[in-house]
């Protein structure tokens, strides 16, 4: 079955205000609600910290006692940031291997060669940041 149109000089009604004065607004908060229900959840962020020689770990801001401007650092990608401002020239590779995630940065003009770590290769005695 389909509509019938109007006729050409006859005017079609507008459709009701919804909110506001704002025609359709209903239609947009729903799609807007349906797209929301769709949307992935958002990633749980990862506790990083530096793995230490020995095999330890250690939380990320001990690295201040060798880098005196360090800002809030939390994992790889905001050092890498920190590093960039710098203009310090430096190497991130992954780190294969392991319980949990590692990527290593070299940065030879300031002495510095890391790996930060994620909570697997903390082992259960010492998670990251502690």
């Amino acid at each position: 079955m389909t509509a019938a149109m109007p006729p050409r000089n006859q005017t079609v009604p507008a459709r009701p205000s919804t909110a506001r004065g704002l025609p359709g607004l209903s239609f947009v908060a729903a799609g807007l609600v349906a797209a929301a229900a769709f949307a992935p959840a958002p990633a749980i962020a990862e506790a990083w910290a530096l793995l230490g020689r020995e095999g330890g770990c250690y939380p990320i801001q001990t690295l201040k006692r060798r880098v005196t401007d360090l800002p809030e650092v939390k994992d790889p990608e905001s050092f890498e940031r920190f590093v960039h401002s710098q203009g310090w020239r430096y190497t991130r590779r992954p780190v294969a291997g392991g319980p949990g995630r590692a990527e290593e940065f070299v940065v030879e003009s300031q002495g510095l060669s890391l790996v930060f770590v994620t909570a697997g290769f903390c082992g259960n005695s010492s998670a990251p940041g502690r």
